[in-house]
């Protein structure tokens, strides 16, 4: 059977205005022809000549409201239906008021049916205080127009006088033949006197009863039949005075008990609502403040915001410090442990939980009750995209393999760690744009990778520099290191000349954090990657991973067997591409809220730059955001710097050797932590004639060979303390950047192409000894030598012999040959 021709019962019920259960009832009996998939379930479905006559009858009377020609239309394209209410029995005064909201409303949802509710509603609000002579609010407005466009059903015909009728009408009195034999007129002047029959008081339900059963007794005593008379004035009330009982059976229920007390408690004039005179008697509250706050304060500081156990140990006076209630309180609120344990008197816990939520912040903390303080909300709509850029640390939710050779697990011969690693991502603090990440393979990071994150993005052609500043928050952000990027543009007038300014704002809480919110966005698409064990790993343990890291053989188990961490974890690479690809699904999905409203942030960051260009620094100028300057007196042991919490030392320079003593300037790059370039205060004041000089790294104290030793002399590629931090740029899609050779004074571009000179010179010198080591490798392999290209000292050299080696083999052979030639002669 064709699968359009089957029908849910959420299909039925949407286009019949019933419910599923009532739905589900008339087709009790009446085996499903198919099934169909909701929302990823299997449901039955029935066809068209399955149904019953009254789901039929029931979409045959719809049809022609909503504009179809046939009952199975209907059925085929159910508009959201709700039953507009009947006008049947509905009092005068209400259809007045219906035909003032109809004039009021009507023409504005003809004409601009599509409109938001807001703008409907102030379309509204005139003819509203003209008609009825006072004006509603806003939020009034806007919830009758939400309600009665859910009464059309999306039919579009607003000139219905049922759609203006509210919910519970007031009813007329009407007569039918049920009526004919008893009439109740002295009931109908009792229910004239309620002001409000939809919200009756107490007293005025009492009064009623009285009367009500008055009259029972005077027409009983009078020789009406009882069992008939009951029946007809159950009915009577049903329809005309709900509030006394909504069913036949609740109002036969409340009779009988009022006539029992009528009977048995002294008359009809002591009938009464036992909620006017309460049995329990009223504790006056006012008296036991002091044991109010008794409690909360209990209940904040030694009963870890548990009320029941806190009332418990004050009632019995077993606290630790020997609080108790006062024997007033004690008496008034009645406590048995055996029977409720944890029962406290409702008023008593509605007193004392909001005392208890306003104390607990306090109780963790001042930062806690910072962060519990209303938000301060900001206006973003004077800010452009890309006018700041923030930046903030997360611990990612995954844990991913490490490839190390100092790792603590091995496989296959080689060694790794195991890590979740630190992420520390950049966006536009206006749009949310991700710029750019660095991932980290530890649970530290430092001033210095993070400078070294955003001097890549401000350098990076296609991003540039912010408008105005970086938004960073405070503690290791607010290092001298991180901060020496807003103070370069002092340095020279001209790029004030150019517009050319930054400034640093610290955030201190979550709350005035826009990167929290991407981050915590970022985490909700990242969840799908290999693996993930949750945002409290201390909390929700993910069986299958952990149980996958003890399998994990370390350094130490050498008869435990090898397991392959990448059959359930990331290594670092790939966990660098999936971070890409869940940045770029947030740049381009939809976000809600007040800064975005609906936007993505590739969309904001385009509609909200103004089209303002982004200043991009000339590649002379990259040092004064890449290098980090200090003065240093040239000692016996070379320039020693503090780098990460430890001492490191750069000598081995003749120039270096001869400033001994001499005051140098000396600019330090993390992402070349291999050399530092060095200047001479006294001579070279503008630092036009920078050199280089190499970290000395350390050996073993005890035991260092000859290898070490070696080493020690090449010490430049030993020292990798920040060369293991991964960087991604992510360049906008659109953006307008501008750069001038003119940016900075001639000496400013001078010292950095001279500063430039000397770290190319430097990388090319390493580029080619790693690329001559490689060779010699290579070439070793090919001619079966064992050849460790690491204890080479002089790699140009071998690598030119190995080349060699085919010629003198051939000249050899060659030697050879002539010998053995010359003596057969």
């Amino acid at each position: 059977m064709n699968g359009e021709a089957l029908f849910t019962v959420a299909r039925v019920a949407d286009a019949t205005a019933w419910k599923p259960q009532y739905v589900r009832k008339k087709l009790k009996g009446i085996v499903a022809d198919g099934t169909r998939l909701v929302n990823g379930n299997t449901a039955g479905a029935w066809s068209w000549a399955s149904l019953p006559s009254p789901i039929v009858a029931r979409l045959a009377k719809f049809a022609p409201q909503f504009g179809f020609s046939t009952p199975l239309q209907l059925l085929q394209n159910p508009p959201q239906l709700s039953t507009p209410v009947s006008l049947a029995g509905v009092a005068p005064p209400e259809v007045d008021r219906a035909h003032k909201l109809m004039r009021v409303l009507a023409p504005v949802l003809n004409d601009n049916a599509n409109s938001s509710h807001a703008e409907l509603a102030k379309q509204a609000a005139p003819a509203y205080q003209r008609e009825f002579g006072h004006s509603v609010s806003d939020r009034h407005l806007r919830a009758l127009i939400k309600r009665i466009q859910l009464r059309d059903g999306g039919v579009g015909k607003f000139d219905r006088l049922q759609l203006y009728v509210r919910e519970k009408p007031e009813q007329t009195r009407t007569r039918t033949r049920i009526d004919a034999s008893f009439a109740f007129d002295e009931l109908d002047a009792a229910l004239t006197t309620i002001r409000n029959r939809n919200a009756p008081t107490i007293s005025e339900i009492a009064y009623c009863w009285r009367e009500t059963i008055r009259m029972i007794d005077a027409r009983i005593a009078a020789g009406a039949n009882e069992i008939k008379m009951k029946q007809q004035l159950r009915r009577y009330i049903v329809r005309n005075a709900p509030f006394l009982g909504a069913t036949d059976i609740a109002v036969k229920r409340t009779m009988n008990r009022k006539l029992r007390e009528a009977t048995r408690g002294g008359g009809i004039d002591a009938i009464s609502d036992r909620r006017l005179n309460p049995s329990r008697q009223r504790v006056d509250r006012a008296r036991f403040t002091s044991d109010i706050r008794l409690l909360a304060t209990h209940t904040v500081f030694s009963g870890g915001k548990r009320e029941s156990q806190a009332f418990r140990e004050l009632y019995q006076g077993t606290t630790h410090n020997g609080d108790r209630f006062s024997e007033a309180f004690r008496a008034a609120c009645p406590f048995n442990l055996r029977e409720a344990k944890s029962e406290i008197p409702k008023w008593v816990r509605t007193k004392v939980q909001p005392m208890v939520r306003a104390m607990w912040k306090h109780r963790l903390g001042p930062r806690a009750a910072r962060l519990a303080l209303p938000s301060i909300h900001r206006d973003w709509s004077d800010v452009l995209s890309g006018a700041s850029y923030t930046s903030d640390d997360a611990t990612l939710n995954h844990y991913v393999v490490d490839w190390n050779d100092e790792g603590e697990f091995e496989f296959d011969g080689r060694r790794f760690n195991v890590c979740r690693p630190q992420f520390l991502p950049v966006v536009d603090e206006r749009s949310g744009l991700p710029l750019g990440f660095s991932l980290i393979p530890s649970r530290a990071y430092n001033s210095r990778i993070i400078r070294t994150l955003m001097t890549r993005i401000c350098m990076r052609p296609e991003i540039g520099l912010p408008f105005d500043q970086l938004a960073f928050e405070k503690g290791i952000w607010a290092a001298r290191n991180v901060e020496a990027l807003t103070t370069w543009a002092e340095l020279d007038e001209s790029f004030a000349h150019y517009g050319v300014r930054l400034s640093i704002r610290h955030a201190t809480t979550p709350k005035a954090k826009v990167i929290e919110q991407v981050i915590g966005a970022l985490q909700n698409l990242d969840e799908f990657a290999p693996g993930y064990i949750g945002r409290g790993e201390q909390l929700v343990k993910y069986e299958r991973v952990q149980k996958f890291l003890q399998q994990l053989k370390r350094v130490c188990q050498p008869r435990k067997a090898e397991v392959d961490p990448r059959e359930m974890l990331m290594t670092m690479s790939e966990c660098e591409e999936m971070l890409v690809s869940v940045m770029e699904r947030f740049a381009n999905e939809a976000q809600n809220g007040k800064r975005l409203a609906g936007r993505s942030p590739a969309e904001a960051w385009t509609e909200f730059s103004g089209g303002k260009a982004h200043v991009v620094l000339p590649d002379s100028l990259r040092y004064l955001l890449g290098t980090v300057e200090a003065e240093r007196t040239v000692t016996s042991e070379g320039i020693e710097l503090r780098i990460g919490g430890a001492k490191k030392y750069y000598c081995g320079s003749e120039q270096l050797g001869a400033l001994v003593g001499e005051k140098v300037r000396v600019r330090f790059n993390p992402e070349l932590p291999e050399i530092i370039a060095v200047t001479h205060v006294a001579s070279d004041p503008r630092g036009l004639r920078p050199f280089s000089v190499p970290f000395f790294a350390e050996l073993p104290a005890h035991g260092a060979t000859d290898e070490q030793f070696a080493k020690a002399r090449e010490h430049q590629n030993r020292f990798a303390s920040y060369g293991r931090a991964l960087y991604r740029e992510l360049a906008p899609r659109t953006n307008k950047t501008w750069s001038s050779s003119q940016l900075g004074s001639a000496d400013l571009r001078a010292a950095g192409e001279a500063h430039n000179r000397v770290e190319h010179e430097f990388i090319e010198t390493r580029q080619a000894t790693v690329e001559d080591r490689r060779a010699i490798r290579r070439l070793a392999d090919e001619h079966g030598l064992a050849i460790d290209p690491s204890r080479v000292r002089n790699a140009r050299r071998t690598r030119g012999s190995l080349e060699r080696l085919p010629e003198l083999e051939a000249k050899i052979r060659a030697a050879e040959a002539a010998n053995q030639e010359n003596g057969e002669v």
